[in-house]
């Protein structure tokens, strides 16, 4: 050893007889008990956004309802900023946030944030905050699609000439209207001198064809109309003559007891087609009255109230939901076998068939709209969709072939949606004027089939008709 390290030895020995400060065992086991409480602190907030975690996937939405499909896109769920709480020096509890977005079960999206306690001492979640979808809620599918019946709605009383498309579509039902100032245009008078031609010769080749009749009954008759009524138009049921619509409507089941169901109008949300302002609890009435009258007749004949039109609301259109929802609160439309829809498309097309998005995902919302308008009432009733349609004429017109791959695919999404009894397309004839309407037929004005009309068939699984490939 050098001279200069003997120094150097000496020198320390000298300094700690000295009493020179070094590192005390308190001031070690102190630094030691900072690292531990460190590494304490980061395990717990470990354990805490994992049990976070687990909280949260058990509270989402629909996670018990069986049947379900497996999303398409797992959900996404993360922990962030736990911050520790203190009690008495101690950490008792950890206030955490957390976001979850993709599909759940059902190819549901979603897309919502809260937060979650974890309570330090007994290692678990003690509350989490419910998740607020901020995705517009949709109808949850089932893995397996379920059967519903299906047709389309015509005028054949008068268009006789479609029997054969009807027959060969795949088919099991149609939806045909009946006036009811056509069909009893005076008051008084027993049921059988009413006017039952132009309905008997339908429900007779109906029958002879194979398929049910689902009859949308409206239009009161000045006799019973409300106030000014104008003949050759659409005009509500004033309120005395309830019972006199309710009684027809039984009639008809009566008379034709194999129908499948009777529509209780059409569209009651839109001023055009309820022939006034709509009146929520005016057509709630009806639909009570109706039904109780139908439902007596031990006929089997289901009762649909009638379609809601989609769509924002407007000068002349109460918003579908907001309808609903005063008419499930003024009573009476809960008599109805199922709630009717009109799923009219107001999205543009967009290529693929991914059922959480585009027309698909409109379909599905609307759908949603209406069972959760039921559910805050209380009440459990199915969706009829008496009216599903995608046209090609008109403004934002779909070609030809997106007509064929929105229908399809949205009779298939529609039987993966729980206890949709029924799917009407309309229309059965385009007759090629060039207005939206026209523009929802599957057949042309020269006979030929369009696209949707053979695509349908086939997911009917009906042999192959004629004119299509």
């Amino acid at each position: 050893m050098s001279v200069t390290g003997k120094v150097v030895i000496a020198l320390t020995v000298l300094a700690l007889i000295a009493g020179a400060t070094l590192p005390t065992p308190a001031s070690a086991v102190q630094g030691l008990d900072r690292a531990a409480a460190a590494a304490g602190g980061a395990k717990l907030k470990k354990k805490a956004k994992a049990k976070t975690k687990k909280a949260v996937k058990k509270e989402l939405p629909g996670g018990r309802t069986p049947g379900l499909s497996k999303p398409g896109s797992p959900t996404r769920i993360k922990v962030t900023n736990c911050a520790e709480r203190r009690k008495a020096g101690r950490v008792a509890t950890l206030k955490c946030k957390w976001k979850a977005s993709g599909e759940l079960r059902g190819r549901v999206p979603v897309r919502c944030t809260g937060r979650a306690t974890f309570n330090a001492r007994k290692k678990r979640v003690t509350r989490v905050s419910a998740c607020k979808n901020r995705e517009d809620p949709q109808a949850p599918l089932l893995a397996a699609p379920h059967d519903v019946r299906f047709g389309y709605f015509e005028d054949f009383s008068t268009h006789g000439d479609l029997w054969g498309e009807l027959g060969a579509s795949g088919a099991d039902s149609f939806r045909e209207g009946i006036a009811w100032k056509v069909l009893q245009p005076n008051p008084g008078g027993t049921p059988a001198t009413w006017n039952w031609a132009p309905f008997d010769s339908v429900y007779a080749r109906a029958l002879a064809t194979g398929v049910r009749p689902m009859w949308t009954f409206t239009s009161a008759p000045c006799w019973a109309a409300q106030s000014p009524c104008d003949p050759n138009g659409v005009n509500p049921v004033a309120a005395p003559s309830v019972g006199a619509y309710a009684n027809a409507a039984a009639q008809i089941a009566l008379r034709y007891p194999m129908s499948a169901a009777i529509e209780i109008w059409f569209e009651p949300n839109s001023a055009k087609f309820w022939g006034a302002p709509a009146d929520p609890r005016g057509f709630s009435e009806l639909v009570g009255a109706a039904s109780a009258a139908i439902q007596a007749t031990g006929t089997g004949v289901a009762v649909y109230s009638g379609g809601l039109a989609p769509g924002r609301a407007a000068a002349d259109k109460l918003e579908m939901s907001k309808f609903l929802s005063r008419a499930l609160a003024a009573g009476g439309i809960e008599g109805a076998d199922a709630i009717g829809f009109h799923a009219v498309a107001d999205v543009p097309f967009k290529p693929g068939n991914n059922p959480t998005k585009g027309y698909l995902g409109r379909l599905r919302i609307n759908v949603q709209a209406l069972d959760s308008e039921l559910a805050d009432a209380g009440v459990r009733r199915p969706i009829a969709v008496t009216e599903l349609a995608f046209s090609t004429a008109g403004p934002k017109p779909y070609t030809d072939a997106q007509q064929a791959e929105a229908l399809v695919s949205s009779y298939q999404v529609l039987r993966r949606i729980a206890e949709i009894p029924i799917v009407i397309v309309s229309r059965l004839l385009d007759n090629g004027d060039g207005s939206k309407v026209q523009g929802f037929g599957v057949v042309r004005s020269n006979g030929s089939k369009k696209p949707a009309y053979c695509r349908l068939a086939a997911a009917r699984g009906a042999p192959t008709p004629a004119g299509c490939v």
